[in-house]
C-alpha cells in the first residue's frame, strides 16, 4: 500500500462472529518464513527468532528455490525446511510452509528473510489478543526499516510495511489493522486453512497480504499490537525502491478488481522535506504499477488472468 492508503474503503466488518481462538501458547506457534536464495537475510531471521523469549514452537522455511540446494549451516537450526522446484512466488511458499504435515498448532507466525524481532515479541502480541477477546483471528505487529540510510528511514517514517487501520478506534482507543503485513503478523491456524490460505493469484510479492486480511477481517477480530517489533532491512537502492512500489502498485489494483473496491490508484501525500524526492518517486512508481496492471499491458497481469484471479480469490 505504501503510506497512501492508510484505510483502505472497505464495507463495515460483520457483527456475526463465530470464531473462537484459544489464548496464544508459544507452544502452539508455528513460525513460517518463504525464502528465494536470500540465505545471509535468512541466517538474520533465525538468529532473531532464536533470541525470542518466550520462543516459538516450531519454525518452518519454505525453499522457494529454482533447485533445492540450501547452505550446509541450515543444518545447525533447529527448524523444518520444506525443498520444491521452481519459483512459485511468497504466496505458495507460505502456503506450503503453514501445512506442516503431522505438526499441530493453533498459531502460524509470519515473517520475512533480513527481519530482526524484539525479544519478547511473542508477549506483546499475548497481550494485545488477551486485551480484545477470543474472537482474535489475527495480530499484527509494527515494521520499522533497519539502519541509517535514507530510504530505511523512509519507510520507517512513512510507516510503509504497517498495515491499513480503519477509520475508526477500538473501545480503548486502539487502532483496528483492516489486513495483515506478513513480515510481521501472527494468524489462528484454522481460519488461515479454512480461507484456503494466501491467493497465489497474487504471482509477486505484495497484496497477497492485503487480500488474506480482507477475508480474515470477515470472520474474526483483527487487532494491533504496536510493541511487537520487527525491523526489515531495506536495500539502500533507488532502483530497487522503485521496483518495489512497482509491484505493489499492482497488487493494489489486483486487490481492487477481486474485492470490487474504489480505485485504490494512490494520490499525493505530504512528507518532511527531507522525504520529498522519495515520496515523489514513491507515488510515481505506485501509479505506473497500476496503470500497468489496469491496462493488462504486462505478460503476468494479461485482462483474462486479472478476470480469472479475481474468481479464483472469490471462490475461496
Amino acid at each position: 500500500m505504501g503510506a497512501t492508503h492508510h484505510t483502505l474503503p472497505l464495507p463495515p466488518r460483520s457483527s456475526q462472529v463465530s470464531v473462537r481462538s484459544p489464548k496464544i501458547d508459544p507452544r502452539r506457534i508455528r513460525v513460517v518464513v518463504p525464502v528465494y536464495k536470500d540465505w545471509e537475510g535468512l541466517k538474520i531471521t533465525l538468529e532473531s527468532l532464536g533470541r525470542l523469549n518466550p520462543r516459538p514452537g516450531a519454525i518452518t522455511v519454505a525453499n522457494d528455490n529454482a533447485d533445492t540446494s540450501v547452505p550446509s549451516w541450515l543444518k545447525a537450526y533447529p527448524i523444518q525446511v520444506i525443498n520444491y522446484r521452481n519459483n512459485r512466488g511468497p504466496a505458495y511458499a507460505r502456503n506450503r510452509g503453514a501445512e506442516n504435515p503431522g505438526t499441530a498448532c493453533d498459531w502460524i507466525y509470519f515473517t520475512d528473510c533480513g527481519c530482526e524481532h524484539v525479544r519478547n515479541l511473542i508477549t506483546h502480541f499475548r497481550n494485545a489478543q488477551e486485551a480484545s477477546g477470543d474472537s482474535v483471528v489475527a495480530v499484527c505487529g509494527t515494521v520499522k526499516g533497519k539502519g541509517s540510510g535514507r530510504i530505511n528511514r523512509y519507510m520507517t517514517e512513512m510507516s510503509i510495511l504497517n498495515p491499513p487501520f480503519e477509520d475508526a478506534l477500538g473501545p480503548r482507543g486502539e487502532e483496528i489493522p483492516q489486513a495483515i503485513i506478513t513480515a510481521n503478523a501472527l494468524v489462528y491456524a484454522p481460519v488461515f486453512h479454512q480461507l484456503g490460505g494466501f491467493s497465489t493469484a497474487f504471482g509477486e510479492a505484495g497484496g497477497e497480504d492485503l487480500d488474506l486480511g480482507i477475508r480474515l477481517r470477515q470472520l474474526g477480530r483483527l487487532v494491533y499490537a504496536p510493541r511487537a517489533i520487527v525491523s526489515h532491512e531495506f536495500d539502500e537502492d533507488l532502483q530497487d525502491f522503485q521496483r518495489r512500489f512497482e509491484r505493489y502498485g499492482r497488487a493494489n489494483r489486483l486487490v481492487e478488481q477481486v474485492h470490487k473496491l474504489p480505485s485504490l490508484r494512490p494520490e499525493p501525500f505530504k512528507a518532511e522535506l527531507e522525504f520529498s524526492d522519495l515520496a515523489k518517486l514513491q507515488i510515481e512508481s505506485l501509479r505506473r504499477g497500476y496503470d500497468e496492471a489496469q491496462l493488462a499491458n504486462r505478460v503476468k497481469f494479461p485482462a483474462r488472468f486479472l478476470k480469472r484471479a479475481a474468481l479464483k480469490i472469490l471462490k475461496g
